[in-house]
């Protein structure tokens, strides 16, 4: 019996020592810790791509069309500054081919040609920036925050005419007609957004760092448009004039709204690091 007990009392100290010896098995951290940085983009598109991809559909992509970012930066472990910036802006320009007037007058079986250009350049940025606070289990975590938000739109239209308008011609061909009234310039007022909102939603880390999520919220806006104005030329007389043209005096509009999507995509991607 003693020597039992002995063979007992060796083998709890031999696994007492094995047990010591063994690391503990880390454990994933899923979740963003403070100082973490986040970028995200809208999954709308990806959940596309994916169902056209069982459904058949032929020519099948991804299609980003959706130009919004997002950012956020912890500043604890269960709260975040977040910040949503789209850019959108583009210049188109447009060449036209029209007959040169001069030298159809001197012949008009000539096959010369000029050129119209017209420009349009279009302005739409928009920057958002709030309070994101969290609150879940394991990997399920809830969220509430508030922000506000900036965004400048405009349109401008500009033209250059390959016939020069004269009193000889006052109506030159131009890829429009034949006009007395030639537009230079056309602006649309600038348009300024200014807004508030509170959001809330859910996200779910299904990888280290790697979450998808979804949220709403309430948004009150406040925008003011500027006076539109456009800038002509004609003949008066026997003199050439350019002149601005005032439009409408521009407006403003306020809204208040329940919004889903709110300002992130109806269901979006965020990856941590």
């Amino acid at each position: 019996m003693r020597k039992l007990h002995l063979l007992l009392l060796a083998l709890i100290l031999t696994f007492s020592v094995i047990a010591q010896d063994e690391k503990p098995i880390e454990e994933k951290q899923y979740l963003p810790q403070a100082g973490s940085i986040a970028i995200g983009i809208d999954g709308g598109p990806i959940f596309d791509y994916l169902g056209n991809m069982f459904n058949g559909t032929i020519n099948n992509g991804l299609n980003f069309n959706e130009n919004t970012l997002y950012f956020r930066y912890y500043i604890a472990d269960d709260a975040a500054i977040r910040a949503v910036l789209s850019i959108n802006n583009s210049t188109n320009v447009n060449r036209f081919n029209i007959r040169d007037d001069a030298a159809f007058f001197a012949d008009p079986l000539t096959g010369n040609e000029l050129e119209d250009v017209q420009t349009i350049k279009n302005r739409d940025m928009m920057l958002r920036i709030g309070y994101q606070g969290f609150k879940g289990y394991k990997r399920l975590l809830g969220f509430y925050g508030a922000d506000i938000g900036f965004r400048y739109e405009r349109a401008k239209t500009a033209y250059e005419y390959g016939n020069q308008m004269t009193v000889l011609n006052p109506a030159p061909t131009t890829h429009w007609g034949s006009l007395a009234t030639r537009d230079l310039e056309l602006n649309n007022g600038a348009k300024k957004t200014i807004s508030l909102g509170a959001f809330t939603g859910a996200e779910y880390y299904f990888m280290p760092g790697f979450c998808i999520g979804g949220e709403f919220g309430l948004s009150y806006g406040a925008s003011f448009t500027g006076q539109t104005n456009s800038k002509e030329e004609l003949i008066v007389g026997t003199v050439h004039v350019e002149r601005e043209v005032a439009g409408n005096p521009g407006s403003r509009r306020t809204n208040l709204t329940t919004e889903f999507p709110y300002t992130y995509g109806s269901l979006y991607f965020m990856i941590h690091f």
